[in-house]
């Protein structure tokens, strides 16, 4: 159905759709529907219509769809009186009224802080006693929207949080919801900048993890031919993690990653007696025993890994932007000449910005074999909330870089917290 074919609705209402007096550009109610359907406006005319999922309804005053017990559908009588009838002044959850549009989204995530701080940016020792995360804090996050979602970061796109835009911030705060339930999978909970070398076999963790884990060899993770601007691959970088595992000497944790040349055989770290055992080649799980030119282990708060996603960073963020002319953030910055800056510049912020980039850049832009991230975002956004199907997908590409079951040899990483991680934030928090 076209919007033309509901003129009979606009007639039999004397409403009209779109106008200034409803709602230029956004999402409105149809008339007569008992709000199960709405359109789409720009600029003043409709230009598609969509109907909710079963059992929700339009909210006219919050613009998406939600459960019909929640939601007041207002009743129109027909034409006479002539003037367009009056809807209630929009109004957004917790928010002030006199809150300023530009920052809808981000005020309401500040109305928030006390339950993200104390459900979302918490961390874990070895042990499981959990306490607020020092690295992942709620003010860097704020700080890192405001620049990576509102201000920009001089390219021509962004983490998107829709604020300012009336009819799609809660549609930002799906997407921001689904960012953190990954975050808190890959960084937060082990409030740690660096990957740690967390996967062993008997108590044997080979040094050589820095390499890559569950099978991946992170330096041979090249940009596509479109691309131009990976790292390079040095064989002479030395590099070692600035931070590791949490916990004390009993716990025999094993050592930040690290890489340097001329490791023919980097060994193992043994748990059971807290040393590196370098007597015997010992590989990980993609074969390598050393950790020459192995520098590119994941960082930050999305574990950003690979000369080619760090050369984005560069690119984008870094010296390679600013020595092509570009304004950048990190100007003095080569991240391709030192990754690890990602975890040891001064600017604390630099953790959440390189994973709200990463997220902007190659999750939000993910576009492959019919599934498309922004259209599933707002499948699922007007559906209801109601499937894990999105998320599932979603953890997959944060953690595998595809979104199908069996697109890799290994499943994402703890997919099932990931799940329930983004479902605790929707529903308990936003």
């Amino acid at each position: 159905m076209n919007p033309a074919d509901l003129d009979y609705l606009w007639q039999a209402f004397c409403f009209e759709p779109c106008s200034p007096s409803t709602l230029y550009t956004g999402q409105e109610w149809i008339p007569g529907t008992d709000c199960e359907k709405y359109h789409n406006c720009f600029l003043g005319k409709p230009t598609s219509w969509a109907q909710c999922g079963a059992g929700l309804r339009f909210d006219p005053v919050r613009k998406f769809c939600e459960s019909a017990n929640l939601v007041q559908c207002p009743m129109l009588e027909g034409c006479p009186p002539t003037m367009v009838p009056s809807t209630e002044p929009t109004r957004y959850p917790t928010l002030s009224p006199t809150v300023p549009p530009e920052s809808i989204a981000r005020d309401y995530i500040k109305s928030k802080r006390d339950l993200i701080e104390k459900k979302v940016l918490v961390s874990y020792t070895n042990s499981g006693v959990a306490f607020p995360s020092n690295r992942y804090t709620f003010d860097g996050l704020m700080d890192a929207l405001d620049l990576m979602a509102v201000k920009g970061f001089g390219a021509d796109f962004q983490f998107n949080l829709w604020d300012g835009t009336s009819y799609e911030w809660k549609k930002g705060l799906i997407n921001l919801s689904a960012f953190l339930a990954n975050a808190m999978i890959e960084s937060i909970q082990y409030d740690s900048c660096d990957e740690n070398n967390w996967e062993g076999l008997n108590g044997r963790y080979a040094i050589s993890n820095s390499c890559g884990q569950e099978g991946y060899s992170y330096q041979d993770e090249e940009c596509s031919l479109e691309f131009q601007s990976s790292c390079p691959v040095l064989s002479t970088m030395e590099v070692t993690a600035v931070t590791g595992p949490i916990g004390d000497s009993s716990d025999r944790l094993p050592p930040p990653l690290s890489c340097k040349p001329g490791t023919e055989n980097a060994g193992y770290w043994d748990s059971n007696v807290g040393i590196i055992v370098t007597n015997a080649p010992y590989t990980n799980a993609a074969g390598r025993k050393d950790t020459q030119g192995c520098c590119w282990w994941g960082r930050g708060s999305l574990q950003t890994r690979g000369p080619c996603s760090i050369g984005k960073i560069n690119f984008y963020l870094g010296k390679k932007g600013a020595e092509m002319g570009r304004k950048v953030i990190y100007p003095q910055i080569d991240f391709c000449a030192f990754p690890e800056a990602l975890c040891a510049a001064a600017d604390d912020n630099l953790r959440w910005n390189a994973g709200l980039f990463e997220w902007a850049e190659r999750i939000q832009r993910y576009d492959a074999d019919g599934w498309n991230y922004m259209n599933e975002l707002e499948k699922f956004v007007a559906g209801g909330f109601n499937s894990d199907a999105f998320i599932t997908s979603v953890s997959r590409i944060v953690s595998r870089k595809c979104h199908e079951q069996g697109c890799s040899d290994v499943e994402a990483r703890m997919l099932d917290k990931r799940i329930e991680n983004f479902f605790m934030i929707i529903n308990d928090i936003f």
